[in-house]
């Protein structure tokens, strides 16, 4: 039985004004068209699709059984045609959602993405860690990188890497050097909190209930650039993960403590959804910041 997409249309157009000459209108064909492709069709389906009452016609009972098939079939390719359309239209692009502190680092990957294919198109959006898990299931972006989000299960992450909390402070700070620092030595001192995402405050409260005196945890700073310029400052101490001190430390203005028995650490992943298909773009960039991690961090 073959038939053809032009014929099924032309019934289906029939069948909505059951009137060949405003079908011929709504199809911008010739009326003697619309008859003919309704012809072809009822000789290849052995029946007839239209009842004449007069100068009316009506859908035959056959007709009627045959248009619910055909507006199922329909459907489905109009519904195949949007998702061409929208793979089309997403071709060579990908958004990325970060976290603070880590756009740079993803920046400098997006610029080295760029020179291996200049023509892709990327967004990236800079969230803040109270609102990740939030954008993370909304699943508006191609991969959300963060530290440790809690999300559901409809979610899934990747580890990108690992890095050490350490405490860090200004570089003429008078713990510098000193082996083990240890709980006496810093329960006085100001810490400066940063906001977070609320597995690493998990972290962080841990730490303040062991070492810090609860009076002075009195300084919170949204940003990791404000910050590290406090701790430079010497307003403060300060808890932060190791690959964010390293300029800090090679131009003398911070220092780590030794801090006894510090054993902290937090690990940061790209969130996608669990139904998500990487397009060769994405999986293009993230080889490309893995590496980027690897010389960084």
């Amino acid at each position: 039985m073959n038939f053809t997409l032009k014929q099924l249309k032309t019934f289906q157009v029939v069948a909505e004004h059951l009137n060949y000459h405003r079908a011929a209108e709504a199809l911008f064909i010739t009326q003697p068209a619309v008859t003919r492709q309704i012809q072809m069709l009822e000789e290849t389906v052995g029946f007839t699709l239209f009842e004449k009452f007069g100068k009316k016609i009506q859908l035959s009972e056959q007709g009627k059984s045959m248009l619910l098939e055909v507006d199922a079939v329909m459907g489905q390719l109009d519904v195949m045609q949007t998702h061409i359309k929208q793979n089309i239209s997403r071709d060579k692009q990908f958004s990325l959602a970060v976290i603070p502190g880590l756009e740079d680092l993803t920046m400098e990957a997006v610029i080295d993405f760029f020179n291996v294919d200049p023509d892709v198109k990327v967004s990236i959006e800079v969230i803040s860690n109270r609102n990740m898990a939030e954008v993370i299931g909304s699943n508006k972006f191609d991969l959300c990188i963060a530290a440790n989000s809690k999300v559901d299960s409809d979610y899934r992450s990747e580890v990108l890497f690992s890095t050490d909390l350490c405490l860090a402070a200004c570089f003429d700070h008078p713990l510098r050097g000193k082996k083990k620092v240890t709980k006496t030595d810093i329960e006085n001192e100001c810490f400066i909190e940063m906001e977070t995402s609320e597995s690493f405050r998990e972290t962080m409260e841990a730490f303040k209930s062991r070492y810090i005196a609860e009076e002075n945890s009195r300084i919170k700073i949204h940003g990791r650039n404000a910050l590290l310029k406090a701790v430079y400052a010497g307003i403060g101490i300060a808890l932060l993960p190791r690959y964010t001190l390293k300029e800090g430390i090679e131009s003398d203005r911070l220092c780590i403590l030794n801090i006894d028995d510090l054993k902290l650490s937090a690990k940061y992943r790209y969130f996608f959804h669990k139904n998500k298909v990487f397009s060769e773009e994405t999986k293009q960039f993230l080889a490309i910041l893995r590496n980027k991690i690897g010389e960084k961090v």
